[in-house]
């Protein structure tokens, strides 16, 4: 009876192994040459100056910041099958609720576009990890209910990978 459990241990060692989640890791966008950006704010109906509003549109602040050059340093993971994820804290300085702020963003091709809201992530990159260095340029546009805004806003961006 023992040797059959011995034998059938490693057995679960491997089947647990093989569905495991893959490990997220945090990648540095250190050396983007602009790590404090500035965006241009308007009110939402500012853009339909004739159109109506919703009571949710009338209070919501957009703010852009077009041309932002994003580096990631992907050096630890280059000819590896990956993803690649875009993340938003989800307790950001000077707003109530995490819920105020929705991001969306364009790019020039090599992450993908896409919106995310705090407190989540959404990906911009699946495949094989090209080299040390991956580069792109960024038009973000910010969505920010205002009865949420306590102070002016500020988050850092979190650049994480999953290796499949």
């Amino acid at each position: 009876m023992k040797s059959s459990v011995l034998l059938f241990c490693p057995i679960l060692l491997v089947a647990h192994g093989a569905l495991a989640a893959p490990a997220t890791e945090r990648l540095s966008d250190q050396a983007s040459p602009q790590q404090l950006i500035a965006a241009r704010v308007e009110w939402f109906g500012e853009e339909n100056p004739n159109r109506p509003l919703t009571d949710e549109e009338f209070n919501t602040v957009v703010a852009r910041a077009a041309g932002v050059e994003i580096r990631l340093d992907t050096s630890r993971f280059v000819g590896e099958a990956g993803r690649i994820f875009l993340r938003l804290p989800g307790n950001i300085r000077g707003l109530k609720s995490a819920n105020a702020l929705r991001m969306e963003w364009k790019t020039q091709g090599v992450f993908a576009a896409g919106t995310v809201v705090a407190g989540n992530r959404a990906q911009i990159f699946q495949g094989t990890i090209p080299g040390p260095l991956m580069t792109d340029i960024f038009d973000f546009t910010m969505y920010i209910d205002s009865r949420d805004l306590t102070e002016p806003f500020s988050f850092d961006p979190i650049y994480e990978i999953d290796l499949d």
